[in-house]
């Protein structure tokens, strides 16, 4: 739990390890808020909450995994990172997640994604969206950091056939009301 608030920053530290095998994807810290855990498959309604984490795909393609009001289906909505993006393996990224909440009965959330090279200290703003619809009370706003990190999808076809990690450092969460 963090202290609730309409829009907050969440930034950390990323190292996929040298010989990480992305096979087809998984998850990674993000932010969430609302009575429930509306995520795996718990729809969000407007009332019971939202989740927004990041996720690795094959070949090191980047999005966001997102549960809101209006996603088309049971599980999350995948928001794309830019084509060009790639994670890369061995090297260290600053993960910048801003979530902003929308008016009630409005699509006006935002939801962004920048991240640093620690090589080479250039940031891309890899995602935006000023449409989301996060709720429809304001009994409902940014409460919790959601640090999960695992592959998958729901089966062993997302799993590694090696050992592979990740690193997280410098995690810092801070309210932008």
């Amino acid at each position: 739990p963090i202290s609730e608030s309409d829009s907050v920053e969440l930034s950390y530290r990323l190292t996929f390890s040298r010989d990480f095998q992305w096979v087809k994807g998984g998850k990674l810290p993000g932010l969430c808020g609302g009575p429930e855990s509306v995520k795996g498959g718990n729809r969000a309604d407007g009332k019971n909450g939202f989740s927004v984490r990041l996720m690795w795909r094959a070949d090191g393609r980047g999005e966001a995994y997102v549960y809101h009001m209006n996603q088309p289906q049971q599980f999350g909505e995948s928001f794309p990172f830019h084509s060009d993006f790639r994670f890369r393996a061995g090297h260290s990224l600053l993960v910048r997640l801003r979530v902003s909440m929308n008016s009630p009965g409005r699509r006006n959330g935002k939801l962004d994604v920048w991240l640093t090279s620690t090589q080479s200290n250039k940031t891309v703003h890899v995602l935006t969206r000023s449409d989301m619809e996060w709720r429809s009370t304001r009994n409902v706003s940014v409460d919790s950091l959601l640090f999960e990190t695992f592959y998958g999808g729901s089966n062993k076809t997302w799993a590694p056939r090696r050992a592979s990690f990740t690193l997280f450092s410098d995690i810092s969460i801070h309210s932008l009301d």
